[in-house]
């Protein structure tokens, strides 16, 4: 349990220093407009601010649990199910930031906010699955760690999320491959998405891959605690850096000095309207003014 409670202060410890280090982007793009709730904006602070509750409350009950050593079962199956419920939101929050991303990518087209809110249900309903499967029936030695997590559950688990990152990604790179034949392939707006795309799924599956490797070989060892902090640590930091970074390109510093394709200043419109402010809030601009038309002449 020593190990539970140093691995929960090294995650609020890094948790800390990330909000740090993002705090001045947050009053700037988050709190320049206090009254007005989107979707994202809630899902930013979901994302920082639950993950920030969690390490502190991992802190706490730590804490109680070393000195309620040996942890009764009924205990520790009260802290898989906050385990359980917690990794599953805060992952479920980052696949709808990337949802989001990928429906404003496509000029908000039906048959993607179909396909996106299919993947929703899909992803709902294989936790719901897995957490009923899993949470009922496990055994736990005086550690409070699992005593082993069953196969299939664990390997669907993974196989459905790397599906649904896959189908993600490469909606978001059939995207950027249309915009190459459009010719505004290498546009700011389209580098970011495919970059931080392929970041998020890098992250995403290499957390779950080594958390299966982890479950298998090693789940009874103590240094499994560390899996649970870390984890709420990585889903808060790639949550937010996905947001504030999208955040960061629809607002404007500069005046347009180029030609902008009308697919891409489109996406670019949908995106501010989908974020936190109505287009061009704080340029002043309208929409015709910032056209390819109004440009050239």
């Amino acid at each position: 349990m020593n190990t539970l409670q140093g691995a929960s202060y090294a995650g609020l410890a890094f948790l800390c220093w990330e909000i740090l280090i993002t705090f001045q982007d947050e009053i700037d793009l988050m709190w320049a407009q206090p009254r007005k709730l989107t979707i994202v904006k809630l899902l930013y602070f979901f994302v920082r601010y639950f993950a920030l509750g969690i390490q502190i409350n991992n802190s706490v009950v730590s804490g109680i649990l070393i000195t309620r050593y040996p942890v009764h079962e009924r205990i520790c199956r009260l802290w898989l199910t906050y385990q359980v419920l917690t990794v599953y939101s805060l992952l479920g929050a980052v696949d709808l930031i990337l949802m989001i991303r990928v429906y404003a990518f496509y000029n908000r087209k039906r048959w993607i906010g179909v396909l996106m809110i299919v993947l929703l249900f899909f992803r709902v309903g294989l936790s719901c699955a897995s957490a009923a499967m899993t949470v009922p029936t496990q055994g736990f030695n005086d550690a409070c760690l699992n005593d082993i997590v069953p196969s299939v559950v664990m390997y669907c688990f993974i196989v459905g999320e790397f599906m649904m990152q896959s189908i993600i990604l490469g909606l978001t790179f059939f995207k950027q491959f249309i915009a190459f034949r459009a010719g505004w392939a290498r546009t700011p707006l389209v580098a970011l998405l495919c970059r931080d795309g392929a970041t998020t799924f890098t992250i995403i599956m290499s957390v779950l891959i080594g958390t299966m490797v982890y479950a298998r070989f090693g789940y009874l060892h103590e240094s499994a605690h560390i899996v649970f902090p870390s984890f709420v640590s990585v889903m808060s930091c790639v949550g937010c850096r996905l947001i504030i970074s999208m955040q960061k390109l629809v607002r404007p510093e500069e005046p347009q000095s180029s030609f902008d394709p009308d697919d891409s200043h489109e996406f670019t419109t949908i995106i501010e309207s989908l974020w936190t402010r109505t287009p061009s809030a704080r340029t002043g601009l309208t929409l015709s003014a910032r056209t390819p038309s109004a440009v050239s002449s």
